[in-house]
């Protein structure tokens, strides 16, 4: 076994990590999504700091880690194409934030907005992951 061979055992073992992450986030948010809404409604304050597009935006992120994961699991040169999608929906989400953080009328608006640091690790991992992936694509490791 070579160095290809053992990179991609390792991008299979996180594929089985993300797509258990994905499916997870994917459960929950269908399961305790429309409950947490509901409960929203009941507090007083619930129209400032409600983010109606949060759900959707985490659902996004669910699925196409999920595929991500599937497709690194599988060990197939198209898992790429589900790392640019990670990439370009993580991408896409700090541009949300950073508008919700210019737009928020308080400090601790702002605050709520900005991206958790786990958040950006996470984004530089996928970058990572996706940079490993070409490689072993590239030395014929996938099929």
């Amino acid at each position: 076994m070579d160095v290809a061979d053992g990179a991609l055992w390792l991008l299979r073992a996180i594929g089985a990590l993300w797509l258990v992450g994905g499916l997870f986030l994917i459960r929950q948010l269908l399961t305790f999504g429309p409950l947490e809404r509901a409960l929203d409604q009941l507090s007083p304050d619930a129209a400032e700091s409600a983010d109606r597009g949060r759900d959707a935006w985490m659902l996004a992120g669910g699925v196409t880690t999920a595929l991500a994961g599937a497709l690194l699991l599988a060990g197939t040169r198209w898992a790429l194409l589900g790392l640019c999608a990670v990439i370009v929906h993580q991408m896409a989400y700090f541009v949300r934030q950073r508008r919700r953080e210019l737009a928020a009328k308080t400090e601790d608006g702002a605050e709520d907005a900005r991206p958790a640091r786990a958040t950006i690790n996470a984004f530089f991992f996928s970058l990572c992951v996706a940079v490993l992936t070409s490689w072993v694509v590239s030395q014929g490791a996938m099929w």
